[in-house]
């Protein structure tokens, strides 16, 4: 009978194979911080008079409108990116 040099070769890939399988994937890289950016110069102050209305009773399909009078008071520029209904 001949011996192969092939077998041991064979299970030596397997044992080192599944012990890296056993020990799954590396860590996870940390999380990157936001980005913050300094203000500089003056700051926006928003105001708003009466931030809240109430619709009352709205029968279901009903359309309602409010205009909602929003003010600058303060030095820098105001710039409203989003705005969402509640």
């Amino acid at each position: 009978m001949v011996k192969s040099k092939f077998w041991p070769w064979l299970w030596a890939i397997c044992l080192f194979s599944s012990a890296a399988l056993a020990a799954g994937p590396g860590p996870k890289p940390a999380p990157q911080a936001p980005k913050t950016v300094k203000a500089t110069g003056p700051a926006p102050k928003i105001a708003c008079d009466k931030p809240s209305f109430n619709f009352g009773s709205v029968s279901q399909g009903d359309d309602v409108k409010h205009v909602f009078s929003i003010k600058n008071v303060g030095k820098g520029v105001l710039k409203i990116e989003r705005a969402r209904g509640g």
